[in-house]
């Protein structure tokens, strides 16, 4: 489907803008679960969340903290603003790598465990257990702050 997007958009000059955006909304809802609901099979929904998880935690593992933020629940976003949260994760130590160990979702929310590793200014490379709080709403998966 991309590749046609992309063939199209070669041809039309005038229009390239328009397609070349439509293709990237189409691929994203392909693959970040843009129609997830309480109904969504349970394995449907743990598998997005595991995704978008873990891209939210490579955004801040690269420092992305614009990319990270916008994986925050809308109701979070109204508790921490952005520079806030840009604050707080430069802040605190330099995260280096994450493993998620498990994803269990109910109906309309999901609880992610993980292994964060860190340097911290006295030691390298620490690994700690971390979880987080995701929900489902208006078809997607969200982080919820734990503020």
């Amino acid at each position: 489907m991309v590749d046609r997007c992309f063939e199209f958009w070669r041809a039309r000059g005038n229009l390239r803008a328009v397609v070349a955006t439509v293709c990237v909304l189409v691929a994203a809802c392909g693959t970040t679960g843009g129609s997830l609901t309480k109904d969504t099979p349970v394995e449907s929904k743990q598998a997005v969340v595991r995704e978008r998880a873990e891209a939210r935690w490579q955004a801040i593992i690269k420092g992305d903290y614009p990319a990270a933020y916008a994986y925050f629940s809308p109701a979070s976003r109204e508790i921490v603003n952005l520079g806030t949260f840009e604050t707080r994760m430069k802040g605190v130590v330099k995260f280096t790598g994450i493993k998620i160990d498990t994803v269990s979702c109910e109906v309309a929310a999901c609880k992610v465990k993980l292994w964060l590793t860190y340097d911290h200014r006295v030691m390298k490379s620490v690994t700690t257990p971390a979880e987080e709080a995701w929900i489902l709403d208006g078809g997607q998966a969200w982080y919820v702050w734990p503020g």
